[in-house]
């Protein structure tokens, strides 16, 4: 969510008609993000009941950072979309896995309250995510944003090889899952009707939000004519 909120950022008034252009070719590539990210949340997740927390952590951050480059570097629209599906993908991994290294670590009577945390972080670091962005883009240019998040996530996989240990339960006592359970749970979670209609819901209620960051930044300042920052501001 960060990553995507850095993106789409409007250029400054009065940019090249070129530049326009690709900005407005780039909202089209956002939402590429979207699907892969959804899925990998469910999918993804039985990877760290397998190969243990930190492994997956480590993964992740290391595609995150390339796909991240990949897409800074990219030559067209088309290397962009399968940057930025490798990069959403990652970051699902690594998101379901720090969710899970929290449920490890944390008394089942605060395991709500740091869950709520977790989640409170994750929301300031999105409001403050095209603020930041306005400012990167300003120094230098949309490209600048993919090279930020590649260095973030750089800076994450050091941390995280520096300092976080397993906290697998299996892993910790030298129990494995067997192979063939991998997916299970996931299957397990579709079969059931309920779940699949908490899914839809979801589904519906978030669709609206690629098409909202994809075309906001553009209607504030083409539209209504508000300065880039502005639109930072109120998107905060």
């Amino acid at each position: 969510l960060v990553t995507r909120a850095l993106n789409n950022q409007p250029l400054p008034q009065g940019a090249p008609k070129k530049e326009v252009s690709l900005s407005t070719a780039l909202k089209r590539v956002a939402g590429v993000d979207t699907s892969p990210e959804g899925l990998g949340l469910l999918l993804l997740g039985p990877l760290s009941d397998r190969y243990g927390r930190r492994p997956c952590l480590l993964a992740g951050l290391a595609v995150f950072a390339a796909g991240s480059a990949l897409a800074a570097i990219a030559p067209s629209l088309a290397v962009m979309a399968v940057a930025r599906f490798a990069l959403a993908a990652a970051a699902a991994l690594v998101f379901i896995s720090a969710r899970t290294v929290v449920a490890d670590t944390s008394p089942r009577a605060l395991l709500a309250r740091e869950v709520a945390q977790v989640t409170m972080i994750n929301v300031i670091a999105q409001s403050a995510a095209p603020l930041m962005g306005n400012v990167v883009i300003g120094i230098g240019g949309w490209r600048a944003t993919q090279w930020f998040a590649s260095l973030l996530g750089v800076l994450l996989l050091v941390l995280v090889a520096w300092r976080q240990p397993e906290t697998h339960p299996g892993k910790l006592h030298g129990n494995a899952q067997p192979r063939t359970s991998l997916l299970r749970p996931a299957f397990e979670l579709l079969g059931r009707g309920p779940f699949r209609l908490l899914m839809l819901q979801v589904g519906l209620l978030y669709c609206a939000y690629p098409a909202f960051v994809a075309t906001a930044p553009h209607l504030m300042v083409e539209s209504f004519h508000r300065p880039p920052r502005e639109f930072a501001l109120y998107f905060a």
